[in-house]
């Protein structure tokens, strides 16, 4: 019984989890918007909900919406969107607890002795720190490669457009990982994040979306994963409902 409830409260927390970095997303870039959430009676057969889709806006690529598409990310055409689950790092020694939420990633299936491992990744985040960019890539080097060598480059600027004309400015930190030599271990791989700040007094959450990958993606292609990280116009939102 008490693994059972251990579950279940894991359960719950990755599901309040998930909705509250949608709700930083939600208030990052669609502040005008309210939300609700409606009861199901347990005799009524299970439905998927409604998803959002967005277009992309790098040709040839794929995007990745926010559960209600008021932002996205684009990723290459072999990349996997899994926006309805959430990648994991437990504390290990190498840093706090982190968590991606509507992630992708690529490569799965390549490491002989990890078939779950990939080669690289992206999802969302929140994050209070300053430096927000710099902690979440950080955070998730070590996460990813271990006791590898960062070289963490200055962090840049980038105007991000917003509603009614105006801008948000995301700051992008990318860091290029030497990893220790050891089996599925790349030669070179390249991590990075962009955060937003929420724009809101008093507020000093921002939103972070990462990437991380091996050499199989070159370090333009990661900071093009980035900078594709956006707001979308509700004009540019399509709403699909799944069969039963």
């Amino acid at each position: 019984m008490g693994g059972k409830r251990l579950k279940i409260s894991l359960l719950l927390a990755a599901v309040i989890l998930l909705g509250a970095v949608g709700y930083v997303g939600f208030r990052l870039f669609s502040p005008s918007e309210t939300t609700h959430t409606e009861s199901r009676n347990a005799r009524v057969p299970y439905s998927r909900p409604p998803s959002v889709v967005v277009p992309a806006v790098v040709p040839g690529w794929q995007s990745v919406a926010g559960r209600d598409g008021s932002y996205a990310y684009d990723v290459p055409p072999d990349w996997t969107p899994k926006p309805e689950t959430m990648r994991n790092w437990q504390a290990d020694g190498r840093g706090p607890v982190l968590r991606l939420a509507r992630p992708a990633f690529h490569g799965k299936g390549y490491c002989e002795s990890d078939r779950d491992r990939p080669r690289g990744g992206t999802g969302v985040a929140t994050s209070k720190a300053p430096d927000a960019s710099v902690k979440i890539a950080t955070e998730l080097a070590k996460h990813v490669y271990g006791n590898a060598k960062l070289e963490i480059e200055p962090s840049q600027e980038t105007q991000i457009p917003f509603e009614h004309g105006k801008t948000r400015t995301g700051v992008i930190t990318m860091i290029e990982v030497t990893p220790e030599p050891g089996e599925c271990e790349p030669a070179k791989a390249y991590v990075g994040a962009i955060s937003i700040a929420s724009g809101e007094n008093g507020n000093p959450k921002c939103a972070v979306m990462a990437v991380y990958s091996d050499d199989t993606v070159s370090r333009e292609q990661a900071l093009q994963i980035l900078k594709s990280y956006r707001w979308v116009p509700p004009s540019n939102r399509t709403t699909t409902v799944p069969p039963r």
